[in-house]
């Protein structure tokens, strides 16, 4: 049974249930239904494991806030100021994980 779907997430950030956050629409096109409608991004591991990438407008929210899709459930990361721009400058992610048996957990990371 899932509890949380994309649509669901999809309809808390941005009023409308709509559940492609990948790049490309059905037909092939650029996925634009995510351009400015969400101050926060979404990631997800299906990028890295199955080649789906996410629409870019998910990747580099206004915010530096993003939901994390591991497959099985959601987690959350965030930045306290926006990274840096400049290509491998370090900064500090937060990463929450509330799901048992890892969570509740706070994890700090630096990024480089």
């Amino acid at each position: 049974c899932w509890l949380c779907s994309m649509e669901l997430l999809s309809l808390l950030l941005r009023g409308s249930a709509y559940g492609n956050v990948g790049a490309f629409s059905g037909d092939g096109s650029r996925n634009t239904r995510w351009d400015g409608a969400c101050p926060i991004g979404i990631l997800s591991r299906k990028e890295k494991e199955q080649g789906v990438p996410v629409a870019e407008a998910l990747k580099a929210p206004p915010h530096p806030v993003w939901i994390l899709h591991g497959g099985d459930h959601f987690t959350l990361a965030w930045a306290p100021t926006a990274p840096p721009t400049e290509a491998g400058a370090k900064f500090r992610l937060y990463h929450w994980n509330g799901l048992p048996p890892a969570g509740p957990r706070l994890a700090g990371l630096d990024v480089v």
